[in-house]
């Protein structure tokens, strides 16, 4: 399994770095993972998004209007996709229709609208704990 983070813009805070890295590390030691961070243009996101589908990645993009689910099906809906993830997450102003049409499946992190930063930093805690749901470890309570 490979997963790809693509993130619109950069962050910026060392408070998010530093959970993001720590997380990284630790998801590291069960699937092949990378943040790749790209600026805010919507032909580079486009460009960005037809390399991953040649390179048979399935993609996802991050958005409020996507499909919500609980901690428990996210982890078998990373575990019954395909072998190559992609993560697309938007900047300030989200996704264009066009790279929205190109997703092959749209998330929702939650209704509520939050920085780039955030969103980055929740979703990689939520593929960690998709992971440790899915090793039966004590990470994740219910």
């Amino acid at each position: 399994m490979e997963i790809k983070i693509v993130v619109i813009g950069k962050l910026k805070e060392k408070i998010y770095q530093r959970r993001v890295q720590k997380y990284l590390k630790w998801i590291s030691k069960d699937v092949k993972i990378e943040i790749v961070y790209i600026k805010d243009s919507n032909n580079k996101i486009l460009t960005k998004l037809d390399k991953l589908k040649k390179n048979n990645f399935f993609s996802i993009c991050l958005s409020e209007n996507g499909i919500q689910m609980s901690s428990n099906t996210f982890s078998k809906f990373i575990f019954n996709n395909k072998e190559k993830l992609s993560f697309i997450i938007g900047g300030p102003d989200g996704h264009s229709s066009e790279i929205l049409k190109e997703a092959d499946y749209i998330l929702s992190l939650s209704k509520m609208t939050m920085p780039h930063e955030m969103a980055t930093l929740v979703l990689i805690e939520q593929i960690y704990r998709a992971f440790s749901i899915k090793k039966g470890s004590k990470y994740h309570r219910e």
